[in-house]
């Protein structure tokens, strides 16, 4: 239903495009995290949007791998969102994680940003 108050907020000129949507699933209470469900929400955003996703409780990165495959632009890893880094094997540090995370992102043929550019991008920091 955020998309569509998104979407209303921009018609009503209260929100400029490009937007950018956060999904936030498997958290307690919200959408579990499948493949399917996010394939649906990426299918519903306007032409233009950045997306990233935040994956609560993952077993493993197949979920970040079809973020990546789907088009998110931003995807997160760390033990705020899991301690493993596939299934049944946990992480022995979030560099562990970050580094698996980095090399699904290169596979992809896309680029991760520095942490120069990550902080430009979010407008934080120097």
């Amino acid at each position: 239903g955020m998309i569509f108050n998104v979407l209303s907020l921009a018609e009503e000129g209260v929100l400029t495009p490009p937007h950018h949507f956060n999904f936030c699933l498997g958290f307690k209470g919200a959408l579990p995290g499948r493949a399917d469900i996010l394939g649906f929400l990426a299918s519903l955003l306007p032409q233009g949007s950045g997306w990233g996703l935040v994956h609560e409780s993952s077993e493993d990165f197949s979920l970040l791998s079809a973020a990546i495959g789907l088009g998110a632009s931003v995807v997160r890893t760390g033990f705020e969102d899991t301690v493993f880094l596939e299934r049944g094997k946990p992480a022995r540090n979030n560099v562990e994680l970050v580094e698996r995370l980095v090399s699904l992102v290169e596979l992809s043929g896309a680029r991760t940003a520095s942490p120069a550019e990550a902080r430009a991008l979010f407008g934080i920091g120097h």
